[in-house]
């Protein structure tokens, strides 16, 4: 008998969505401030509690001082 993992069961339902998700970024090619990323971060904002979210490529570029 196969057993599942949890992310595996967590995963399928969403499949679809985040291909879909996926093609549009690389379809479009703007991987860097695109609108998936203004949708995500204005998503993100309210789910935070904040006013404004930022989606950043590392930890370190939120730390940079520039």
């Amino acid at each position: 008998m196969k057993v599942r993992s949890r992310s595996r069961r967590q995963y399928r339902p969403l499949r679809d969505g985040i291909l879909a998700a996926l093609t549009r970024v690389c379809d479009s090619q703007r991987f860097i401030m695109g609108p998936e990323v203004i949708a995500l971060e204005r998503e993100l904002a309210p789910m935070l509690g904040v006013e404004h979210a930022v989606a950043v490529s590392s930890a370190p570029t939120r730390c940079s001082s520039r």
